[in-house]
């Protein structure tokens, strides 16, 4: 019996040193924890505008596992829970990554909005295992109604007609961004050379060249999901055909359907205006006031200084003093006509960047901001002197 005993401790031993050998061998077994890249003007809040109360609920119960900014713990570090936590925000990101937002089809948009006030009321989201170790994540009463009547706004917002039915932005053009415009005309040039064309080897050829164009367009596009869904709306039709002339095999047929595509893009300028880019004053530069030229210079200064990681803080006091020399820029500016204009495009995206440098909440983000302040402040010795 006491033989008994002693072999059973023994087995006991042997199974807890087993075990835990192979809790440190499993350490080894690191989960990647670098998040994927996220591009601030395609993340939902920059594309929604939420008021800032809903800002901080998505960022707090909704954005670790559904955007490309998740904020590992330190129990990540621990196999096998790192495995699966890593699993679970791989799983939170293929059902809805809000960092993508802008990505999404409008009819995507509008079923993820629904499926977000919903599982929200039913009780499903946060996640009961998520909010054991994330308190800030657990929603009150009041802060679940607040998300779900937005939500739900949101939904039916989306759901609206995006133009009215004369293809207008309430009776103005839609804004589109300068490469876009030069794309369409260029496959408008390229279909007017080619009116003539018999050799169907050649509009084959061209349909290649058409099709280069368009997926330019889609890479090019810079704006907001309403512009986008118009740009559709108006020349989809046009965007989906003009390929087949890739593969096309009679000639009549061939011509109808260029005649066809020109004279749809040749209504693109009668529906989108293209916003006004930063440009050379001729093939010179714009003269700045030293005061201008000196603020841009301590900007850069001051957005090339390291920031050690774990001290979020610092980027935004980075933020903060970028915006002093902002405003000191605004205050002594003496530029006049064109060459102010030019100023105020280079200098605004600036401002909007800086800004949220200042109010940054993540080190993924702050990250991200730096390097496109950084981007954006060398630009200024290519067009001022």
């Amino acid at each position: 019996m006491k033989n008994d005993s002693l072999k059973l401790k023994v087995m006991l031993k042997k199974i807890g040193l087993g075990l835990l050998a192979i809790l440190v061998v499993i350490q080894f077994f690191r989960i990647d924890k670098e998040n994927p890249e996220a591009i601030p003007r395609k993340d939902f809040i920059t594309q929604t505008s939420p008021p800032e109360a809903i800002q901080k609920l998505l960022k707090n119960a909704c954005y670790d596992c559904h955007s490309s900014t998740t904020k590992y713990p330190w129990y990540s570090n621990v196999a096998p829970i790192s495995w699966w936590l890593k699993d679970h925000v791989n799983e939170g990101r293929e059902e809805l990554n809000f960092s993508n937002w802008a990505d999404y089809p409008l009819k995507k948009q509008i079923h993820k909005m629904e499926e977000c006030w919903e599982m929200i009321e039913e009780g499903e989201m946060p996640l009961e295992s998520y909010l054991i170790t994330h308190s800030e994540a657990e929603l009150t009463t009041e802060e679940k109604e607040l998300l779900i009547e937005w939500f739900k706004g949101l939904e039916s917002a989306l759901a609206e007609p995006t133009a009215e039915d004369d293809g207008l932005n309430n009776g103005k053009k839609w804004v589109i961004n300068n490469e876009v415009t030069v794309l369409v005309n260029q496959i408008i040039s390229l279909l007017k050379e080619n009116r003539n064309e018999t050799d169907l080897a050649k509009i084959n050829a061209l349909g290649i060249d058409i099709e280069n164009k368009l997926i330019e367009i889609g890479e090019a596009f810079d704006g907001k999901r309403n512009v986008l869904d118009q740009l559709n709306t108006i020349h989809g039709e046009v965007f989906l055909s003009a390929p087949n002339l890739k593969t096309i095999d009679n000639i009549e047929d061939a011509k109808s359907l260029m005649l066809s595509i020109e004279e749809n893009l040749n209504t693109y300028s009668n529906f989108f205006e293209t916003k006004k880019v930063l440009e050379l004053n001729g093939e010179q530069k714009w003269e700045a006031n030293p005061e201008t030229t000196e603020g841009i210079e301590k900007m850069l200064v001051i957005i090339s200084e390291d920031v050690e990681q774990g001290r979020i803080s610092h980027y935004a006091a980075m933020g903060e003093r970028l915006n002093i020399e902002i405003k000191t820029i605004f205050s002594s500016c003496t530029m006049k006509g064109e060459g102010h204009e030019q100023l105020h495009l280079y200098i605004m995206p600036l401002v909007d960047l800086c800004e949220k440098l200042e109010a940054v909440e993540t080190e993924d983000e702050a990250s991200v901001l730096q390097k496109n302040i950084l981007k954006r402040l060398n630009l200024y010795s290519q067009y001022f002197k």
